[in-house]
């Protein structure tokens, strides 16, 4: 089973393909984003006076770079990298963490993204070597 082609492809892997189609669908959103920071402050950060507490080209910046990251996760799981595989169960950490702290603030979406991150995790980790062999098909 080491060499991938033993491997039994199961329905997990939609899970896999849901993580990284929202993966790549938040990369664009953040591209977006960062673009908008960069080309036009005054519609990405608006406030009642002039005072800026960040410098929204350098958000900007760091948006798409954030988006560039999750964009090239998605590929990477869609095809079943080890790395795509890490860096996506890294991420679904991350985004299951910053949901239990705003838990206070959102408990139902907050529980849902995190019931969502479990179960991605869970797909990643356990039945990730599947999309490999899945791509190879």
């Amino acid at each position: 089973m080491s060499n991938g082609e033993n491997t039994k492809v199961t329905g997990w892997t939609g899970w896999i393909v849901f993580a990284a189609a929202l993966l790549v669908l938040e990369g664009i959103l953040q591209i977006f984003y960062g673009l908008a920071a960069i080309l036009n402050a005054h519609w990405f950060v608006y406030t009642s006076s002039s005072a800026y507490l960040i410098d929204t080209s350098g958000w900007g910046w760091w948006l798409m770079l954030v988006g560039i990251l999750l964009v090239t996760t998605g590929v990477l799981l869609w095809t079943g990298n080890i790395v795509g595989r890490t860096v996506g169960v890294i991420l679904a950490i991350i985004s299951a963490i910053v949901n239990l702290a705003v838990f206070s603030v959102a408990p139902l979406w907050s529980l849902l993204a995190i019931v969502v991150d479990l179960l991605v995790i869970y797909a990643i980790a356990v039945h990730g070597r599947e999309m490999k062999g899945l791509t190879q098909s």
